[in-house]
């Protein structure tokens, strides 16, 4: 439990910290390599919300994949983007997980 929700960073740090583990227990030990693996900006955060799931992994440094399964989730708009604080743009978009093979 991170104790926040996202899209608060918090949940995604707390991700961080036990991929980090797995790591460590899977022998992982130079430093340079666990850092190099869990740089934010290596890191792929699929999820269905815009709000939390999008704007969450934008808000922790991670690159963000909307899974949007009927292809209708709307967009936001450049007006609404400008009033918020953060950015719910994603960096990718999908209708199915299977996608995620040919993009990455």
């Amino acid at each position: 439990d991170a104790g926040e929700a996202k899209p608060n960073p918090a949940p995604f740090e707390k991700a961080m910290e036990c991929f980090h583990q797995v790591l460590l227990d899977a022998g992982v030990s130079e430093r340079s390599t666990i850092s190099s693996i869990l740089a934010a900006s290596n890191v792929l955060h699929v999820g269905d919300s815009m709000t939390s799931d999008v704007a969450g992994a934008n808000n922790a440094g991670f690159k963000s994949v909307l899974l949007d399964r009927h292809a209708n989730l709307q967009k936001p708009s450049a007006s609404s983007l400008a009033s918020k604080a953060v950015d719910s743009t994603p960096d990718y978009t999908i209708t199915g997980l299977k996608e995620l093979c040919s993009k990455f």
